[in-house]
């Protein structure tokens, strides 16, 4: 156990010298990831048909494990520092902003993601969308950095890390495709003047279908 404790004690402080930013962010996350929980029990109110703090408690926790793995990729880039030091504090203010956006929505009683409803509920998805645009462009310098690295220890690592985070941004890129409004919230806007959904969480397929197990994601 001690020694267990030791070994997450140094990978910690590796972590915090290659991104303080990350790491403390990380364990930001973390933190809230409680809460957001505890929330899922105690608050019976219901977004989507599904608990209000599911979604805080999801973008908290993955949020977390993105930052952590990301401070680990740094690791293999050590003559990167100000590309580091750019992309790791990038990060870090746009987790914590989306966040921070998402549980306030949350706590509101309403939808972050797609919500155009109100002014300020459309000025804060904007705000979401806009920082995960340059989260994604800042991303895309590591890939680069890792592209360009030949000094890997683990020639296989480091095919890993630049095909992996490539595909990162891929993904990334085609969130796009959810912010576009479908042709029912086209057809209901025609009809009302008013449109207050743009975009879905499934592209492709109506939401509210089936999803994955404890996330409810849909695999559509």
């Amino acid at each position: 156990m001690t020694r267990s404790f030791t070994a997450i004690l140094r990978a910690a402080a590796t972590l915090w010298r290659t991104s303080s930013p990350l790491t403390a962010v990380a364990v930001v996350m973390l933190v809230a990831f409680v809460p957001f929980v505890v929330g899922m029990f105690v608050d019976p109110r219901t977004i989507t048909g599904v608990p209000a703090w599911l979604k805080p408690a999801k973008f908290a926790i993955s949020t977390a494990i993105y930052s952590l793995t990301l401070a680990w990729v740094f690791g293999s880039l050590p003559t990167w520092r100000r590309m580091r030091a750019l992309v790791g504090w990038t990060t870090a203010i746009v987790f914590v902003i989306e966040v921070a956006i998402i549980a306030v929505q949350a706590w509101r009683g309403t939808t972050s993601h797609f919500n155009v409803s109100t002014v300020l509920d459309g000025v804060l998805f904007g705000v979401m969308g806009t920082l995960i645009v340059v989260q994604t462009a800042a991303s895309a310098a590591v890939a680069v950095a890792l592209w360009r690295e030949r000094r890997f220890d683990d020639r296989a690592m480091g095919w890993a890390m630049r095909l992996g985070m490539t595909l990162t941004i891929v993904g990334a890129s085609t969130g796009g495709l959810m912010t576009r409004p479908t042709a029912a919230q086209l057809e209901q806007a025609r009809a009302t003047h008013a449109m207050t959904v743009s975009g879905a969480h499934t592209v492709g397929a109506p939401d509210g279908g089936a999803g994955l197990p404890g996330t409810r994601y849909q695999v559509a």
